[in-house]
């Protein structure tokens, strides 16, 4: 299995994309990482204390809008959406 892990607060590109709500360079990346043959995405916002869960929810959102649930479809899987609090 490929876990694509580039999405994650840490990266100067995706904080400032997450600061501004700007959903493109999220979905580039994941775009990027489905068409480079990843099965899943590990979205990290980091420690949103106060915005977490509405944070998560716009991540979420942006990454599905670009990559629908179905896009990983080898064997006739989708990509899976992971949720963890």
């Amino acid at each position: 299995m490929i876990i694509g892990e580039r999405i994650r607060i840490g990266t100067p590109k995706v904080r400032r994309a997450i600061e501004g709500r700007d959903a493109e360079p999220i979905q580039r990346l994941a775009r990027a990482q489905v068409d480079a043959g990843a099965e899943m995405l590990d979205l990290n916002v980091g420690p949103q204390r106060r915005t977490g869960p509405e944070v998560m929810t716009w991540v979420i959102d942006a990454v599905q809008t670009r990559v629908p649930k179905n896009a990983y479809d080898r064997v006739n899987r989708s990509l899976p959406l992971c949720l963890w609090q």
